[in-house]
Formats: C-alpha cells, structure tokens, sequence
C-alpha cells in the first residue's frame, strides 16, 4: 500500500526520495542502458528469456547474451522427448538470430521431467562458455519463482558459478518474473513500444503455445498491471534488482 501510494504522488523527485526512504528502492535512472552496457539473460528453459525479457531483449538486444542451461525436452502430443528437444533447440536458435544475439548457448536435457540432475551436471561447461567480468547486469529468474527448476538455477547453480569465476564487483543482479510476480519490485522498463515484438518473440516458439498454454496473452496481462509502475506509459516488464554482494548472501 506504502509503494502505490508514493506512486501517486506526481512530483518525480520526490517519489524517489521517499522510494529510497521508505521502500529500499534503486530508482529508475539505475536502470541504464548505454553503449558499453553488457547484459547476461539466464533462461532455465528456452521460451523464459523472453516470457520474462522480452520487451528489453526487444529494446536493447545488441546488449546482451543469453544462456539457456536446459532444453527441456519432454514427449509431448506425437512427438518424442528427443524430438521436442530439436525443436525447442531449433526455436530458440531461430530466436535469437532474430533479435541478433550472436553469444548465446543452449544445453540439451531431455526425457522424463525434471531436469535438475542433467543441469547439475553441465556446469563445468556454463563455466567455460560464460566470462562473468564483462556484464554489468544478470538477469536471473526470481528465487521464489513457482518451478523447481527456476529456483534452483537462481539460488545454486549461477550462486555457485560467480562463487568459482571472475566477477565484474559493481555486477547487478536482476531478478525477472516468469511463473511467478516479484513481491517488491524495483526496477521497471517501459516496454510499451515493445509488446507487440515480445508477442512475437513468444509466439515463435510455437512448440510451447499448444493446448491452452497461452503464454503470449498471459505475458500481455502481466505486463498492462506492471504497467502502472510507468503510468501514463501503457506496459512494463519489473524486475527486483540488488548488488552482487546482496545476491551471494542471499538463499542460502
């Protein structure tokens, strides 16, 4: 309730001094994207990256690089568990080539659900193919994110990654939504001139839109709510956003 409130308030300087007061909160000015800026989306499965991203993969693409630690391959409908691999291998490639994103990686897991054994176990090569001192910004899936997989990416596998590498000290972390909204968010961009491209970008993987699974309306909805963050503008993508430090203590 503390947060709409100073929301409404209209003098901008004085919604960030209260914001930085009373909520904790970085501002929105924190949130910058400049020539040299380099980005890290983490995406537990292919699809995540843009469920969650999308409008500032959209916004910013020749910023980032992308690492998908888990293909996901599950039998489905007629096809077999290897076979939904090619294809969302093949989805996500088709993706990222759109956007132009020339670092990206996807590992292949596939058969029974779920994967966290198999994405244990590549870990020596997300080490190799990923030079943390570069990024500024790690967009991780929120740790309290309503799949198992997600979580355990976010709270063990990247934590234990920046514990063993060289890490960039001023790196931000960004936590991003997928199956589950950020509590306190406190980063935002407006993306309204996005959506329409991160509709797109999720209706290209057409492996995942099937049987009521209708993640480009999903993804819409959430994104007009968070739009209120940057009213008059009509949609946002939020995120939670804290220091490496922070991030390492954390989720213990």
């Amino acid at each position: 309730m503390l947060k709409f409130l100073i929301n409404l308030i209209p003098i901008s300087s004085l919604r960030k001094k209260l914001r930085k007061k009373y909520l904790g909160h970085f501002s929105l000015r924190n949130f910058e994207i400049n020539n040299n800026t380099k980005c890290l989306i983490v995406a537990p499965h292919p699809d995540d990256e843009v469920i969650g991203c999308g409008g500032i993969l959209a916004k910013y693409a020749s910023h980032f690089d992308v690492i998908c630690m888990s293909s996901a391959g599950v039998a489905f409908g007629n096809l077999s568990a290897k076979e939904r691999n090619d294809l969302r291998l093949k989805e996500f490639d088709e993706v990222m080539t759109y956007l132009g994103i020339n670092n990206h990686w996807i590992f292949e897991t596939y058969g029974k659900p779920m994967f966290i054994d198999k994405i244990d176990s590549y870990f020596n090569e997300y080490a190799k193919v990923l030079d943390f001192e570069k990024y500024d910004y790690i967009f991780l899936p929120y740790p309290n994110d309503n799949h198992p997989e997600h979580q355990h990416i976010t709270k063990n596998v990247v934590k234990k990654l920046l514990k063993t590498k060289k890490v960039k000290p001023s790196t931000q972390i960004m936590y991003y939504e997928v199956w589950t909204p950020i509590q306190n968010p406190n980063l935002w961009e407006d993306i309204s001139e996005q959506m329409d491209e991160k509709i797109k970008l999720i209706k290209m993987y057409k492996s995942q839109i099937v049987d009521g699974w209708d993640y480009d309306r999903w993804a819409k909805g959430l994104a007009l709510y968070r739009g209120m963050y940057v009213r008059p503008h009509h949609y946002a993508e939020v995120f939670e956003g804290l220091s490496l430090q922070k991030y390492l203590r954390e989720n213990k």
